[in-house]
């Protein structure tokens, strides 16, 4: 008997290995290379903040088939960052975290200021595919930037903000 069980549990093991995760087939699929606008809605602290820019993000659906959570890819001051996004009440919700430079007195001062980006997308539009799985076509979503000195900010050149943005994205 301990032999048949053993058995059992190897092979059921080995079935749950082998078996690719799957997100919700009946909701729409995020991911491909998608063209962003992102509309700034309002603006605190934060100087020179364009009122509107248009991106080229790519999201990597990290599931085999379905809406699952997916990989933000997008260039931010020309490195490449990647947000992983969970889907949540059939909005993909992430944040983001890096450091930025401040000029101050006419001098740089390096990771002096903390930006932290919060996403949320929801997929607005899709094609069904002829295997019956839907293919997100277009997004409507929302970020929120805030930022923060860190202790590498000198005295007198405290720099803090919000940025409250509204993102329309077509899949390209």
């Amino acid at each position: 008997m301990k032999g048949l069980t053993l058995a059992a549990l190897v092979v059921v093991a080995t079935s749950l290995v082998g078996t690719a995760v799957a997100g919700d087939v009946a909701a729409p699929r995020l991911s491909g290379t998608w063209r962003v606008t992102i509309v700034d809605l309002e603006a605190r602290h934060v100087t020179g903040a364009p009122t509107t820019v248009r991106r080229r993000w790519k999201f990597i659906a990290l599931c085999e088939v379905g809406a699952c959570a997916a990989q933000l890819q997008r260039r931010v001051n020309g490195v490449t960052r990647e947000i992983r996004l969970r889907r949540q009440g059939g909005v993909y919700v992430g944040r983001d975290t890096y450091l930025l430079p401040l000029t101050c007195r006419g001098q740089e001062v390096r990771d002096a200021v903390s930006w932290v980006n919060r996403f949320r997308i929801r997929v607005t539009g899709w094609q069904r595919r002829p295997d019956a799985t839907r293919i997100a076509t277009h997004f409507r979503g929302h970020l929120r930037s805030t930022s923060t000195p860190t202790q590498r900010a000198p005295d007198g050149c405290r720099w803090d903000g919000l940025l409250v943005s509204e993102g329309f994205g077509r899949r390209l």
